[in-house]
């Protein structure tokens, strides 16, 4: 899959490529430590993104020097992304997200990910972007959502009374009875059925958190 644009028609003006992480909270930590590698040349550079969305190489111009001419070299620039334009190299935003992907991708629990994610989530220096984000929760329930959010179409009432009855882990709502559940509002046979198979397509049975993440 090519990652670039086919600049080599302008090599009279083009230096090579530069590598461009896509600014999301689902982008891979992979991906984001290597946001702003060059590639010197039009050879095909190395494979970073394994789909499209995580990110792509573009064409860097060369410098005025490179071009011969004595000017200025212009500013960096900036760049799109979750929380709207940031600088070019990523800025604050970028250490935001590596710091994130660094907590959620480990070999720990769901839950422990979880916990050491939302402490994190509250430290002054990130609280610019988690506002934009919609909050602590929000943002949270992006990276490791609860068991109870993957499960499709739940209404919120419903998932309100399973976890006022402690039905938070595929292991606890699949040793309830059926009575227990459809007395619960919104679940009919059909939702008792689609729950029930959730529970059983799970790494984790007494987590409540999911870990859904791209790596």
């Amino acid at each position: 899959m090519l990652q670039h644009f086919d600049a080599r028609d302008d090599t009279d003006i083009l230096a090579g490529y530069t590598f461009c992480a896509t600014m999301q909270l689902r982008t891979p930590l992979r991906v984001l430590l290597r946001h702003g590698e060059k590639h010197v040349g039009f050879s095909e550079p190395p494979v970073i993104a394994r789909e499209q969305w995580e990110g792509i190489w573009i064409p860097v111009p060369k410098s005025w020097a490179e071009l011969g001419f004595d000017l200025p070299e212009l500013p960096g620039g900036t760049m799109a992304s979750e929380v709207g334009q940031i600088p070019a190299d990523g800025g604050e935003f970028l250490q935001f997200l590596i710091a994130v992907r660094q907590l959620v991708e480990t070999d720990e629990s769901a839950t422990a990910r979880r916990r050491k994610l939302e402490i994190e989530l509250m430290k002054t220096r990130w609280l610019a972007f988690v506002g934009p984000l919609g909050g602590k929760e929000k943002v949270a329930d992006k990276l490791l959502p609860p068991f109870l959010l993957t499960i499709e179409s739940l209404v919120h009432d419903t998932v309100v009374q399973l976890r006022t009855a402690r039905l938070t882990t595929p292991r606890a709502i699949g040793a309830a009875p059926d009575a227990k559940l459809l007395a619960i509002k919104g679940v009919g046979p059909a939702k008792l059925k689609l729950i029930r198979a959730c529970c059983t397509d799970v790494l984790d049975p007494d987590d409540e958190y999911v870990d859904l993440l791209v790596r």
